[in-house]
């Protein structure tokens, strides 16, 4: 495979690389778990290695990339193939790029961090006192959060709640989960907006 672009871009994913050969214990760590479910490694058609599925992992991170993407990418980029230390003659698709990362647990991740951050301590690259969170935004099914059906929600769960307590203290509690789903319904299925409105200043 032709080394590298030399670019910037193509130079961090070299200096990732190095430090990750510095390491040895985390392809470790990434085996153990691509094996895990296997009941003789063996044995079966040749998959990603755990350098490889490693390096794919952090590339899609980095990245941003969906498994479409990723998959795409890997295909057409020389740097990319490069890194993760994938030949041409390696073939794979977006299944079975998600199957391989889905394998890698959290309590793995974790370590893999750990073992990072004490190799930044060591080169002095980052003195660990300041931690930046980062959250990922996803599409997800969830309803509309509007007024009536949060008012369900918090009777719901408190109905529930309440259930875990002793007869004596939930004592005089009446449940009025049913109740509040059928205004919640009524509500929801209102055909005008003067309509919805009286019935939401009736369950208050």
């Amino acid at each position: 495979m032709p080394p590298p672009i030399p670019h910037q871009h193509a130079k961090e994913f070299q200096a990732i690389s190095g430090i990750l050969d510095q390491h040895p214990q985390i392809l470790d760590l990434v085996h153990h778990d691509l094996i895990r479910h296997l009941k003789n490694p063996s044995k079966g058609r040749p998959g990603l290695s755990a350098d490889q599925v490693l390096c794919i992992l952090i590339l899609k991170q980095m990245e941003s990339l969906s498994y479409e993407r990723l998959a795409f990418h890997l295909h057409d980029s020389v740097t990319f193939r490069h890194f993760c230390r994938l030949s041409f003659t390696d073939s794979f698709n977006a299944k079975s790029l998600r199957q391989n990362l889905k394998r890698l647990m959290a309590d793995t991740l974790e370590s893999i961090n750990h073992i990072l951050l004490r190799h930044a301590l060591a080169e002095s690259v980052e003195k660990g006192r300041m931690v930046r969170f980062d959250s990922t935004v996803i599409e997800s099914n969830i309803h509309s959060p509007t007024d009536n059906s949060l008012l369900y929600d918090t009777v719901r769960v408190l109905a529930r709640l309440m259930g875990r307590f002793p007869a004596g203290l939930s004592a005089g509690y009446t449940d009025h989960t049913r109740r509040t789903k059928r205004r919640q319904l009524a509500i929801a299925n209102a055909k005008g907006k003067k309509e919805r409105l009286c019935m939401r200043i009736s369950l208050r």
